[in-house]
């Protein structure tokens, strides 16, 4: 009786709070009520649920028994390795299993599994009821069979030996050699006029493809722009100043063998200059001394050559002239660079621009109209003030003199190992530049040699399209 007093106290105490507090609020009638019908499940009763619709207030009445489960019942076959049983379940989700069996044995199938040539062979042993393998017999891998074939290679495709695999799919190739390219000669060549296009035909000497194409005035003589900037030869061009002579007044031959070891491929010559006679009367000009010499020594010492005309014309008759003593001097002659009409005298400074600008057109074109790649040779003054340089650079190539203006005169010679870059204020990348009158070579004492780079490749360009003395091979 005395533990009861103490937990009533006890409740009393903590109650009071809430009892001062339930004091503020201000009291329910619980005169609307809204009811629910909870029905009974298997494991719990029914009843009618009634909820205050004003406060929390709620109670519960009409209380209905609990159901009992309504148990169905499913037969688990056993597997190879589980037991068998019947599960008895009620939709509530209560279950229990009973009239446990014993798992059955395994029923197996066997497959045979041959080896290929990656991967092993074996028995396998497969349980039709639960899927259950495991393998026996096992047989290593038979590894490729590989049967070579080989491919030449040809212009256009690649040489290759391939091995196929005589008994799966596997296919590589061994020693691949990219394809040989074309190798083009030219069976005919009709050279594009201002008005009328050309004609190219190449043959490959290698596999006897024949391609033809027509060629048009820009596509042979697009003007004196290159797009390319690196070096592709390096040469000389020589006339008899660079010649010594003998006790009785002969020129003495060039040393080729040693321009060749400094690194130069080619060498323009100089063919000649205007025919005249010097006030007393005696000749002057025409074929230069060493032209046909140097032109023999050169060639036998395998240099690509190309030839210059140095200019005294003041009048278009005595250009014309030039122009057939010219063609005189190259008959049966062939270059691999083009013929040039150097342009610089001082006589002919007083010539208005456009004189001098139509002499170069006359000269250059009745060059290409007899068959010669025809360009001009002159220095920066001359382009810069007394010719038309717009048209000039768009009808004809230029081989460019002008020399770096850090270079000492006279007391600086320059080597073939003193490299020089075009320079920003040259303006348009050019064909060729002669980019030094000072250079000096081993092996050849006390001469100068105008050292020059270029740009284009003349040499295949011209043998192409058969200018300047070649002709189209034979079919």
């Amino acid at each position: 009786m005395r533990n009861f007093f103490i937990l009533l106290a006890l409740a009393l105490l903590l109650s009071f709070p809430l009892l001062l507090l339930s004091c503020n609020l201000p009291e329910c009638a619980h005169e609307e009520f809204e009811s629910s019908e909870i029905a009974p499940t298997c494991e719990e009763q029914g009843y009618i649920l009634w909820n205050c619709t004003k406060c929390d207030y709620s109670y519960q009445s009409d209380f209905t028994p609990s159901t009992e489960h309504t148990m169905r019942e499913r037969v688990i076959d056993p597997t190879c390795i589980k037991e068998g049983y019947t599960l008895s379940a009620c939709e509530c989700g209560y279950s229990y299993k009973t009239d446990f069996t014993e798992p059955v044995d395994h029923s197996y199938e066997d497959t045979v599994v041959p080896p290929t040539c990656e991967q092993e062979g074996y028995r396998l042993h497969t349980c039709l009821t639960c899927e259950e393998s495991y393998k026996t017999e096992i047989i290593s891998a038979s590894g490729h069979l590989p049967i070579a074939i080989d491919y030449t290679v040809t212009c256009t495709q690649a040489g290759y030996t391939e091995y196929s695999c005589e008994n799966c799919d596997l296919i590589y190739h061994t020693d691949v050699t990219p394809p040989l390219g074309h190798q083009f000669a030219t069976t005919f060549c009709l050279h594009p006029t201002l008005t009328e296009h050309g004609k190219l035909v190449e043959i490959c000497l290698r596999c006897d493809s024949e391609f033809s194409n027509y060629l048009f005035y820009t596509d042979v003589y697009p003007g004196a722009r290159v797009q390319n900037t690196e070096v592709l030869f390096r040469g000389v061009d020589v006339s008899v100043y660079q010649h010594r002579q003998n006790a009785s007044g002969a020129y003495l031959p060039l040393n080729w063998t040693a321009l060749k070891e400094a690194g130069m491929s080619f060498a323009i010559l100089k063919a000649g200059s205007t025919p005249r006679t010097n006030d007393a009367g005696e000749p002057r000009g025409g074929i230069d001394p060493v032209f046909e010499m140097n032109y023999t020594d050169a060639k036998a010492a395998g240099f690509a050559l190309g030839a210059y005309f140095y200019t005294y014309a003041t009048t278009e008759e005595q250009l014309l002239s030039d122009i057939e003593v010219l063609l005189g001097w190259l008959d049966g002659k062939q270059f691999e660079y083009p013929i040039y009409f150097d342009l610089e005298d001082p006589s002919l400074a007083s010539m208005d621009k456009e004189t001098l600008t139509e002499f170069c057109l006359i000269f250059v074109n009745e060059l290409r109209e007899n068959g010669y790649y025809g360009a001009l040779y002159s220095n920066n003054d001359w382009l810069v003030n007394r010719l038309d340089t717009a048209v000039i650079k768009s009808s004809m190539d230029i081989w460019y003199a002008r020399y770096p203006e850090n270079r000492k005169n006279n007391d600086d010679p320059v080597t073939v190992e003193v490299s020089y870059t075009w320079g920003t204020s040259y303006g348009d990348q050019l064909g060729m530049w002669q980019y030094t009158d000072y250079g000096v070579i081993d092996g050849i004492d006390g001469i100068k040699f105008d050292f020059n780079y270029t740009y284009k490749d003349y040499p295949s360009m011209i043998k192409k399209l058969c200018f300047n003395g070649f002709e189209p091979m034979e079919p």
